[in-house]
């Protein structure tokens, strides 16, 4: 079919959304390939929201990424779902295909893992397959905010190799609702597995960017 990149983008600079209560997951990249999700209008801007409004805390992710979603592209976009503690507002899943979830890149966007007055888990969540690892995927320059517990959390399978850097994560603004059990642990980029990883750069903390507040 050819090495096509089918490119989405606003046409103006004024916010677009798209927003849905689906349970399932709002844009679900089912082994996509070289798509490119872009919020920017002439080189500036985040024009573009992709909001999921389930609230069953379960798998109402904005963007789920599955069975060998590669070289897909989500920039200068807006992100917010409720999801629970192993989804996340974007999930990259398990494969079926050879070479998992992979060479994907997630850069300046805001990610939010709150709707309304419900706070997920976790903003970004992998789990993929043994044997098809999610591998070489760039979480960059994003703001990642209003999660529970993680902000960005690898499991001990199924990952390796990612690039996480330059990125803003906080929830201090709203951890003070929360009544946390005496032995919860928080965490801004939890990784339990795989190898080769590279974390830079990253601002860790507070409620505000650059760890302020």
């Amino acid at each position: 079919a050819g090495n096509y990149t089918l490119t989405i983008q606003p046409d103006a600079a004024s916010v677009r959304a798209i927003s849905g209560n689906v349970a399932a997951g709002l844009i679900r990249l089912n082994g996509t390939d070289r798509l490119k999700i872009d919020g920017s209008n002439g080189g500036s801007g985040s024009y573009l929201t992709f909001r999921n409004t389930n609230t069953s805390g379960s798998t109402g992710t904005a963007f789920t990424f599955f069975n060998g979603a590669t070289n897909n592209t989500l920039q200068y976009c807006n992100t917010r779902a409720y999801a629970d503690a192993t989804n996340g507002t974007i999930l990259f899943g398990t494969s079926a295909v050879a070479g998992g979830n992979s060479n994907n890149l997630v850069d300046n966007c805001l990610i939010s893992a709150s709707v309304a007055s419900n706070i997920g888990n976790v903003a970004i969540y992998s789990a993929g397959t043994i044997g098809n690892e999610n591998s070489n995927n760039t979480i960059s320059n994003n703001i990642i905010y209003n999660y529970r517990d993680r902000a960005l959390d690898i499991t001990a399978t199924g990952s390796t190799g990612w690039i996480i850097s330059g990125n803003n994560i906080y929830n201090g603004n709203i951890i003070g609702a929360i009544n946390y059990a005496a032995a919860s642990q928080l965490h801004g980029i939890r990784i339990l597995g795989g190898a080769g990883y590279t974390v830079l750069n990253n601002y860790i903390g507070g409620s505000g960017i650059n760890a302020s507040g």
